[in-house]
């Protein structure tokens, strides 16, 4: 099966994963999970997650260019190979195999890649939702953290890579998100004191 993928925002979003170095090896990539949305659509969304920080997009796409819905984690050594400059095109082809998975761009370069074994927290969704729900309280934010969130907006090519807005929510987490970068939500944790 081919679904046609952005690679932009995956590349992003590999600022947010945890690095290859954490024993929970299903945070180590870009979470890419392609759902029927209408008939004739489906969605395609794009996550990460470090356990602190968590990034999602999401795209769509007509049906016919894309194949049955499926998830899979794309490693971040992989992602890492791949080099995208400003000029280089969003779009890209994920083919899904049989054991060994693809990334074809459009200028002929292939990176194939074996899909992380595990299975992705289901709970990054509820992340979301009660980083929504809580009250706005003051917070405390590792700069470290909001320094991943500026390399995701770099790799998005934004004029204002700097300007998030982080609605402060206390202990539950603090919603993110930036204007310039269409279809991006993300949390980002506070510190317990």
């Amino acid at each position: 099966m081919e679904y046609t993928i952005n690679l932009r925002k995956i590349k992003a979003l590999q600022f947010l994963a945890a690095d290859r170095r954490d024993v929970r090896i299903y945070l180590n990539g870009v979470h890419v999970k392609v759902v029927n949305r209408t008939e004739g659509a489906v969605d395609v969304t794009y996550t990460a997650t470090n356990g602190h920080i968590v990034g999602q997009m999401t795209t769509w796409s007509t049906a016919k260019d894309q194949g049955e819905p499926m998830e899979l984690i794309i490693p971040e050594d992989v992602l890492k190979q791949i080099k995208m400059g400003r000029a280089d095109p969003d779009r890209a082809l994920l083919v899904v195999e049989e054991g060994v998975h693809s990334i074809k761009l459009l200028d002929g370069r292939v990176y194939p890649f074996v899909s992380v074994d595990g299975k992705y927290p289901s709970n990054v969704l509820d992340i979301f939702n009660s980083a929504q729900e809580s009250e706005p309280e003051p917070a405390a934010f590792d700069m470290v953290l909001m320094a991943q969130f500026v390399k995701l907006a770099k790799m998005m090519d934004v004029k204002h890579e700097g300007h998030f807005v982080i609605e402060h929510k206390g202990w539950n987490g603090a919603p993110i998100t930036h204007s310039e970068i269409q279809g991006f939500k993300g949390v980002i944790m506070p510190f317990r004191q």
